[in-house]
Formats: C-alpha cells, structure tokens, sequence
C-alpha cells in the first residue's frame, strides 16, 4: 500500500488546508491481516475444542454415577442448534455490533458471508452482497447485518476500480460507494456502540469525500477522525483503526504553513495534530499487529523522518521491505521504501 491508495488510505489532498481522506483499492491491508487473523481463530478454536472435551469427560462421569434413564442422558447432549442462545455481550461482539441474541443459523450465516468478504473475489463479493440485501428484509435491525453491507458495497466499488482503474470516480464506483455509505450509517444508527460499524464509515466516508463539493470534502475530514475515534473506543484493539488514526494526525500535522492559514480563515478551529501522535497510533497499530502491514512501517519511518532519527528511519524501512506484498498499492510502498532507504541508509549509524 502507498500513500495514494489502501485500505484506509489517505490521498491526502490539501484541500483549502484541510485534509481529505481519499479512495483507493479498499482491501489491501486488510488482506494483509487475514493469515494471522486465521491462525488465531483456529488457536481459539482448538482452546475452546479441549474444554468442550473436559466438559464432556465432567458429564460423563456424572452420567455414570447416576446411572441414568435415556432422557436423563439426552438431557445432558441437548441440540443447543434447535434453539436461540442468549449470548453476555463481549467487547468482541460490541466490535462487530451483535445484539445479545443471535440465533445459530444467523451466525452461520454471517460466518459464511465473511468467509466470502475475505477472498474478495468478485462471483464471492456479488454472492454476498445478495445474500445481505435479502437479509437487511428478514432481519431490518442488526448492525451486524448492515455494516458488513456496506463492506460488500465498498469491496465491490474497489474491485470495479481494480478491473477499470481509467474509469476512477465511475458512475457505478459512485453508486456503489453512496450504497455503502448508507448502509454503514445505517448501522452505526442501530447500534451506536459498534466499532466495526464506525471504522467501514469512515473508510467509506473518507472514500466518497473525492466525489463531494469542496465545503463538504472539509467537513467531513472532521467527521472521519469522529468514527475512527468511536471505531477505537468500542474496538481498542483494531489495529486497522489505529492506523487509520495515525494517519489522519500525520496528514494534518504535515499540512504547510500556507495551507494552515487558508484552513484558519474557514474555520474558527482548524484542526490540530502532534508528530507524537501520529507515531503513538502508528505505533499501537505495530503492537497489535507487529510486522503485517508495509504502510504502517513506511509512514513509522516517515515520522522518524520528521524527527531526523535515521537509525529508526532505516530500520522501519528494513523491517516493511521485509514484509511481503504483490498488489498494485504494496509494489509503490515498496518501491518508495526502497527510494526512502537508498537516499537515507548512509545517514544511520548503526
């Protein structure tokens, strides 16, 4: 991913001193994130296998000790599917907007629709865009529905973009990106405690800016820190929306003397934001999700860049070069890493 496009990714145009969070490719980073993702879901797995294991030698025992009818023994095996489990909302679940019941073939359901989301191929995206606009009529009130919506819209408008990128700003790009905005407000209205609902309306938000009159592009630079602040405060431990913030800081605190005062004559308050914090979010991303994502070493060694700490500058451009990458927005990181660290490797000391 580059500077120009990604998943959040900022084309960070200075508009009237402001900055404006742009389109690109969409999923990118989020691809990145996908393996280890997988191997931690098959460790919990395997962890939530062995205590149904030790539950089930518990049982078995009492079963024995009791000498049990055949009811008393079918009692204890009961189909927990036949029925809608009431579930303590974890802050996992707040992330992703699950009510406190959702009904096992629900869950399959979604499980399956992010299954199809991930592999980002267009027959998938198309299959599970459909099956979310049916469920939007049989279950109208689940942000969880709603978000993922908006997510299938937004990977649909980035795979038009991908197969046509000479029809950027497409009148199908442009529906697609208004249905996903719409449907990401959507969910954030149903259940205003969602961090996955707030973090794909302000990816989509920052994506449609590029398509809005001037005075509405600089409002809503306001507006995406706004959701990526709710996205954070409902998910504390999303490494995308962490990224996502520092991003938004490294944009604004990079904005030039001029464009800061055209940004003071529109606003009584422009916005304001430190180096600190945009390396402290970038930083935060890197703790949760070390050594994964090319755009977040590369704006790390950006920020040291600033600070004239070459010795982090070169290793956190070592470190993203490291990392592999094959999509358009990974080849420009890696090829602006490259140039970074041949213009600044002699500078380090160590």
């Amino acid at each position: 991913m580059s500077s120009q496009d990604g998943f959040f990714s900022v084309r960070t145009v200075m508009l009237s001193g402001m900055v404006v969070v742009g389109t690109g490719m969409g999923f990118m980073l989020y691809q990145q994130r996908l393996l280890a993702q997988s191997q931690d879901k098959l460790m919990l797995e395997v962890q939530k296998l062995r205590r149904n294991i030790a539950k089930l030698e518990k049982n078995l025992k009492k079963v024995k000790q009791a000498s049990p009818t055949e009811s008393d023994f079918d009692e204890i095996f009961v189909d927990a599917s036949e029925s809608t489990l009431p579930i303590l909302r974890s802050e996992e679940q707040k992330s992703a907007g699950e009510n406190l019941t959702i009904s096992p073939s629900l869950k399959s359901v979604l499980d399956q629709i992010d299954e199809q989301l991930k592999e980002s191929e267009l027959d998938k995206l198309r299959s599970a865009n459909e099956t979310l606009k049916h469920l939007t009529q049989s279950e109208p009130d689940r942000a969880e529905v709603y978000w993922r919506l908006a997510k299938s819209f937004f990977l649909l408008a980035s795979d038009d973009l991908l197969i046509n990128p000479s029809n950027d700003g497409s009148d199908n790009q442009k529906g697609l990106m208004k249905k996903a905005f719409e449907a990401a407000q959507k969910a954030v209205n149903l259940d205003n405690e969602c961090g996955e609902a707030y973090k794909w309306l302000a990816i989509i938000r920052g994506s449609i800016t590029q398509y809005l009159p001037m005075q509405e592009q600089i409002k809503s630079a306001y507006d995406i820190k706004e959701d990526i602040m709710a996205s954070l405060r409902y998910n504390p431990k999303d490494s995308l929306s962490f990224h996502m913030l520092g991003r938004w800081c490294f944009s604004v605190y990079s904005l030039s003397w001029l464009e800061r005062r055209i940004a003071a004559t529109l606003f009584a308050s422009p916005p304001v934001a430190t180096l600190e914090e945009a390396m402290d979010s970038f930083l935060k991303a890197e703790e949760l999700s070390p050594k994964e994502s090319l755009d977040n070493c590369l704006y790390l060694a950006k920020c040291y860049l600033f600070k004239k700490d070459y010795n982090q500058v070169v290793y956190w451009l070592r470190e993203g070069l490291k990392i592999n990458g094959s999509s358009r927005d990974d080849l420009k990181s890696i090829e602006e890493m490259k140039t970074l660290l041949a213009q600044y490797e002699s500078y380090a000391t160590q």
